[in-house]
């Protein structure tokens, strides 16, 4: 049986022992029709010795918020505090 060495991260519904140090967890790297999968745990992820993240470069990239975007974001968090503020002195 042969298979890609590509394996995606996923959450199970229930913990299983990490395949590292054995802690309970959910967190499941599985092959695209889960052949093959693994449970380990988040931190084991952020070591590049056992596993790097696979970037696709034909996947779209991420929309760049404006500068414009986020002080609107802004002015209407700040309008909502003053707000509720306002309520709270009433």
């Amino acid at each position: 049986m042969s298979f890609t060495n590509v394996y995606y991260k996923r959450t199970a519904g229930t913990p299983k022992p990490c395949y590292v140090c054995y802690k309970p967890t959910t967190t499941v790297l599985a092959t695209i029709n889960t052949v093959d999968f693994l449970y380990t745990c988040p931190v084991h992820l952020t070591d590049s010795g056992f596993a790097s993240p696979f970037v696709d470069p034909a996947a779209p990239a991420k929309p760049a918020l404006s500068q414009e975007d986020i002080g609107k974001v802004v002015a209407e968090w700040e309008d909502r505090q003053k707000r509720k503020k306002r309520k709270r002195e009433s």
